[in-house]
């Protein structure tokens, strides 16, 4: 039989699928070695998963329709940096997770709130992402004040202390994200108040907001799926004045068909407007005669 490198002929698009089932950029990166053919092989592979060490730059295809990316680095000025080099190149799905060590971190119990770690990481635009998942353990985020996401149809958060004037609101309207469909944040803290005018918006998840929310206003006439859990609970439950600190929330959504509310609810100052479609109510139990009203 002939010995002859046989893999080393076949076309780039082919040296891809194989690569691509090391689920590494590092170690595709290591076939480098094989040959001369290989050297720049994985440079050119449309989807990367990569520890944060692994540098970014050394990659050269111009539209990465997957990126992976996990550190346990808490260093914000160098997930920053990575986040600016990949925003201009992901033309798919970004998942960037910083996970806690665990030496530092926080337990799981029903006490104060977990502890933000010191600095933040500075969100660039995705101009041409689709998906954007973010998991920045206890890392502060501050949104980009400008640009539009304008393919983005996913956008998740969990372990993020939302820092200073991040307005997410403003982010996630229409005016910025044109097309967006699903918005989750879950696990994160200093989302004090919510705004969304949405004309896109098909599902909204929002669980377990440390600090309590103070203020939530969504008008999205094409919403589906609301699901809050645990977002006013803290602030009601610390608060020292319900009149002062009593949470506001105001929901207009005609076409809403499923809605979970896990959360504090008072008819005066919680109110959904237009959801003669609802078809399918989750709350707790103390709050079920007041919301069942909105399904009958």
């Amino acid at each position: 039989m002939d010995g002859g490198d046989r893999l080393s002929a076949l076309p780039n698009d082919v040296l891809h699928l194989i690569l691509l089932r090391l689920r590494s950029a590092e170690a595709a990166a290591r076939t480098s070695v094989l040959a001369r053919r290989w050297r720049h092989v994985w440079a050119t592979l449309p989807e990367l998963r990569f520890r944060m060490d692994v540098s970014l730059a050394a990659h050269a295809a111009p539209a990465l329709r997957r990126l992976e990316v996990s550190t346990d680095a808490d260093d914000p000025a160098a997930s920053t940096a990575a986040l600016r080099l990949a925003a201009p190149r992901v033309a798919g799905e970004l998942s960037f997770c910083i996970w806690p060590r665990w030496d530092d971190a926080p337990e799981e119990d029903d006490g104060p709130a977990p502890v933000r770690r010191p600095g933040g990481v500075k969100l660039p635009c995705f101009e041409k992402a689709t998906e954007l998942w973010l998991i920045l353990g206890l890392l502060g985020v501050s949104l980009p004040k400008s640009g539009v996401f304008a393919q983005l149809t996913a956008l998740a958060f969990r372990d993020v202390p939302f820092t200073g004037r991040c307005d997410l609101g403003a982010v996630v309207s229409s005016k910025r994200c044109p097309v967006l469909q699903k918005l989750q944040v879950h696990d994160s803290q200093d989302l004090y108040n919510l705004t969304i005018f949405s004309e896109s918006l098909l599902h909204i998840e929002l669980s377990d907001l440390h600090g309590g929310m103070g203020r939530l206003m969504i008008v999205a006439p094409l919403l589906r799926v609301l699901d809050v859990r645990h977002c006013f609970y803290w602030r009601t439950y610390r608060s020292h004045s319900l009149v002062r600190d009593q949470p506001y929330a105001a929901v207009f959504a005609p076409v809403l068909e499923d809605l979970i509310w896990v959360d504090a609810y008072d008819p005066t100052t919680v109110q959904f407007g237009g959801v003669e479609r609802l078809r399918k109510l989750v709350t707790q139990l103390q709050c079920m005669d007041s919301l069942a009203a909105l399904i009958t």
